[in-house]
């Protein structure tokens, strides 16, 4: 499946196609526990998005998922507050974001500490 999704990937020339292929080839390998992989292929769907607003928010939420599959919770907890503090994040998008949060800060492990006023949009760590 990998070399079909590269060769998919390589052929297409919307930035669009080429992410929505990252997109599969990532929930592929991530559902194989091969979360780095996967977490790289979003890396690079998030740099190919071509200033695609609905791409970008889209390609940040599948790599806060596959840094969760990875039990890479700092990393996790940040991309989820970049959404959560950005401007212009649909509702969809930030409602995702911010249960994604939420349930990060429940979830047994090692965790950066709840900054602030918690999962509030906008909120800072207190001086």
């Amino acid at each position: 499946a990998r070399e079909r999704y590269t060769a998919l990937i390589e052929r297409a020339e919307r930035p669009v196609d080429r992410v929505h292929y990252r997109f599969e080839l990532a929930s592929v390998l991530s559902q194989a526990d091969r979360h780095d992989e996967a977490i790289a292929l979003l890396r690079d769907a998030l740099m190919d998005t071509g200033g695609e607003a609905d791409l970008e928010w889209d390609s940040r939420l599948r790599l806060a998922e596959a840094l969760r599959g990875a039990e890479d919770m700092e990393a996790e907890i940040e991309v989820l507050e970049g959404l959560r503090d950005a401007e212009g994040v649909p509702p969809r998008v930030l409602g995702q974001a911010l249960v994604a949060l939420a349930e990060a800060h429940v979830r047994p492990g090692p965790r950066a500490p709840l900054h602030g006023e918690g999962l509030r949009r906008g909120a800072r760590p207190r001086a």
